[in-house]
């Protein structure tokens, strides 16, 4: 898609790009083939299902995404972090594992627009 780019005004209607506000966020490491694990992070996270390798799961603004073989990230609203690191805790007792608040390492951007797909494209390994 070619799209005329006036210096001055840059490309608007191309794409929008927008900050999503604070949002929770727990990163979790540990055996993501166990059970218990899988569990613990669905229910702190509320979603309903655990992700494939890659991939994400995400309903409004909670969710689990898949980082790397051995590391999660659950979204959750910025005010139930604490909480969330406490049950994540209790459920995951003497297991191996690592739980931490990254809230403030990130922010979540909406890409939007008929662009989006290109945008991203040049951004992300996607």
């Amino acid at each position: 898609m070619l799209v005329k780019v006036d210096r001055r005004r840059g490309a608007e209607g191309f794409c929008a790009v927008s900050e999503l506000g604070p949002r929770g966020m727990i990163t979790l490491r540990g055996d993501l083939s166990a059970r218990k694990l899988q569990s613990a992070a669905m229910a702190v996270a509320g979603v309903k299902a655990f992700p494939d390798r890659l991939g994400a799961v995400v309903e409004g603004e909670r969710g689990i995404l898949w980082f790397s073989p051995d590391e999660l990230l659950i979204l959750c609203p910025l005010a139930e972090v604490g909480e969330a690191l406490q049950k994540l805790a209790r459920a995951l007792k003497g297991t191996h594992h690592l739980a931490a608040d990254v809230s403030d390492a990130r922010a979540i951007f909406a890409v939007a627009g008929p662009g989006a797909r290109e945008v991203l494209a040049k951004l992300t390994p996607a």
